[in-house]
Order: C-alpha cells, then sequence, then structure tokens
C-alpha cells in the first residue's frame, strides 16, 4: 500500500511534489547479499516480516509478565492438565485454560512464557488485545510466531527467503507464511527435533473474521508431534464450541483456588507503599481488598491501585483508611463505575 505525502518546503515559487510513500510490508523483500551471516539474513526477514514489537516494554507479553508475583500460581503449575501439557512424555499437545474476565490468565500466560524460556525451550507466543493497534489480528500472529522461531530452525530461514523474494508478507500471513511454519515446525533436522510450546492468550479478543480459522490451525499445529499449544480464554460458548476436539485438555481457573493468589498479591502490593502502614491496617487492607476481589487478580489490583493513590496524595490516611475500605466496591464493574465518577 502506498500514502502520498506533500513536500513540505514547497514555495510559491516551486509549487509542492508529491510523492508515494511506499509500506515495508507491501512489497518483496531486497535480494540476500552473498556474503550475509545467518543473523543478518534473519534480521532482515524481520524487517520483511514486520511484526509486532513483542519484547518491548509496552507489549502485552511485557505488561502481563512484569505483573507476575513470584509465588502465585503454583497450584496451575502443579495441575494435571499442565504438568501433562509441559511434560514431553505424552501426546497431550493441547491445553486450553479458562477464566473469567480478571481471572490472571494473560499474566499466567506471560509466566508460563518466561517459564518454558528458561527451561530451554523454543517458545512461539502472541497476546490477543482488542484495543492495541496489531494485535487483534491473526496475521500479526503468524508474524509474530515466524519472527521467534527463525532463530532456532534453519528450515524457517531458508522458506522465508524464498518466499520473501517473491511476496509481500501483507495478505499472505496465512495462505504462504503459515504453512511454511508449519511445515518447518514438522520437519526432522539433523535427526533430532526440538520441542515448541506455542502460548496464544485471550482469543476472546481475536478480530471475529479471524477467530474460526486461526483456532482450527492452531488446533491442528498441536497435534503435530513435538509442539504444544496452550490458549486461554474466557469461558464463551463460541470458544468452548471450537475447541471441543478430543485432543484438548482443559484447565479452569477456579476463583476459590485463586484467593490465596490474590492475597499474595495485594501483601507484595502494600508492601511498595512508601510511607508503609501498620501492621494491623494492613492486615485490615489485605483481608478487605481479598474479600471484595472474589478471586480476581484485576479487582485486586485496581482496588490496590486506587487506594495506594489516596495514600500518597492524601485523600486517605491511615485515621480514614477503614472507611474508605468499606466504601469498596463489591464487583468489577462497579470498580469501573467508581473509577469513572
Amino acid at each position: 500500500m502506498a500514502t502520498t505525502a506533500i513536500d513540505p518546503m514547497a514555495t510559491d515559487a516551486e509549487p509542492a511534489q508529491t510523492y508515494d510513500i511506499i509500506e515495508r510490508d507491501t512489497v518483496p523483500a531486497p535480494a540476500p547479499r552473498p556474503n550475509d551471516s545467518l543473523q543478518e539474513r534473519i534480521a532482515e526477514l524481520v524487517k520483511w516480516l514486520q511484526p509486532t514489537d513483542y519484547l518491548s516494554p509496552g507489549n502485552e507479553f511485557m505488561k502481563h509478565l512484569h505483573s507476575y508475583v513470584p509465588g502465585t500460581a503454583t497450584w496451575v503449575h502443579e495441575s494435571a492438565p499442565f504438568r501433562a501439557w509441559a511434560g514431553l512424555a505424552n501426546d497431550a499437545g493441547l491445553l486450553h485454560l479458562r477464566g473469567v474476565a480478571g481471572s490472571g490468565k494473560s499474566v499466567l500466560a506471560a509466566d508460563a512464557v518466561r517459564r518454558l524460556q528458561d527451561s530451554g525451550a523454543v517458545v512461539l507466543f502472541f497476546f490477543f488485545r482488542q484495543i492495541v493497534d496489531k494485535n487483534h489480528t491473526a496475521r500479526y500472529l503468524v508474524r509474530d510466531f515466524a519472527a521467534q522461531l527463525l532463530p532456532y530452525c534453519p528450515a524457517m530461514v531458508a522458506a522465508l527467503t524464498t518466499l520473501s523474494q517473491e511476496h509481500a508478507v501483507r495478505g499472505n500471513e496465512l495462505g504462504l507464511v503459515w504453512p511454511a511454519i508449519v511445515e518447518a515446525l514438522e520437519r526432522d533436522e539433523d535427526g533430532a527435533k526440538r520441542s515448541v510450546f506455542c502460548v496464544v492468550d485471550a482469543l476472546d479478543e481475536m478480530d471475529d473474521g479471524d477467530f474460526e480459522g486461526m483456532v482450527a490451525r492452531l488446533v491442528a499445529l498441536g497435534t503435530t508431534k513435538q509442539v504444544r499449544v496452550m490458549m486461554t480464554s474466557r469461558p464463551l460458548p463460541h470458544i468452548e464450541r471450537a475447541l471441543d476436539h478430543p485432543g484438548v485438555m482443559r484447565l479452569r481457573l477456579d476463583p476459590v483456588l485463586l484467593s490465596p493468589d490474590v492475597a499474595r498479591y495485594v501483601d507484595a502490593r502494600m508492601a511498595t507503599l512508601d510511607p508503609p502502614l501498620s501492621d494491623d491496617k494492613n492486615e485490615l487492607v489485605r483481608q478487605t481488598i481479598c474479600e471484595r476481589a472474589n478471586g480476581l487478580f484485576l479487582q485486586a489490583r485496581l482496588m490496590a491501585d486506587n487506594l495506594a493513590e489516596g495514600l500518597r496524595d492524601g485523600r486517605v490516611t491511615e485515621e480514614t483508611l477503614p472507611d474508605s475500605l468499606d466504601r469498596l466496591p463489591r464487583t468489577l464493574r462497579a470498580v469501573y463505575e467508581d473509577m469513572l465518577k
């Protein structure tokens, strides 16, 4: 796609000229240079792919990773479905992690990515988010997966080198790049395969027009030997139907089991207050927020943030704290409504 720009330095004597700005993902890649190293070839292919900035501090993955509190969600990692999925001694390649809005799915997904990376596994990940440019469409999932796989897979480098010479990436993500990813993952290089984990967060945040086809592709990928796919979402009927597959294991984030994790999160959040609250007030805050949050991390975070802001700017003091806690909303919707007042 080309956009038209006008020369800002034009004068009456020299009429304005227009010129086209060509967007990088609408044209094929330059021909590779004969002496390019593998790293240089990968860098050029990433430029052709134009993925999201998935490792930037403001990206969904990094934001959720920084929200993780050590010691939380151990019950999830110790659960039978998660252990079967993360283990390699079985064919349990598909895991659907379900939870209501605010239950911590995205933070758990980000922590799973980090843990798997620390173990030495190859991890491909994407975090859907409707309000974030590029993070609501399946084609950027494909671009990110391809970019993340390149450093570990010479077959992917070879395939994309050929594709990129003849095609622009835009419009070819699902038709050309995704099949190249699948083929590269299925190939047995050097007689041994390396396990690959794919983590896709928030299926319910994906564009409706992309949903059915992309979920079908992910399920098919998860049935590939040595490839494990975890998907998270809210428990919505159309997602349940799409994942009604015999190979999909299910794990629900139970608010009752999450409550101790929420308490740990609140403790960590209150420990950052400066000046700190007295021990008895800290315990009062912990009990009240955990009671109102009902096992929802998001509700606990919003209430803790609101309280911390009030303590900083003087709207809340240790003396008025009990009254402020009494007025805390009891539902996530009420928290949002209170923020808009």
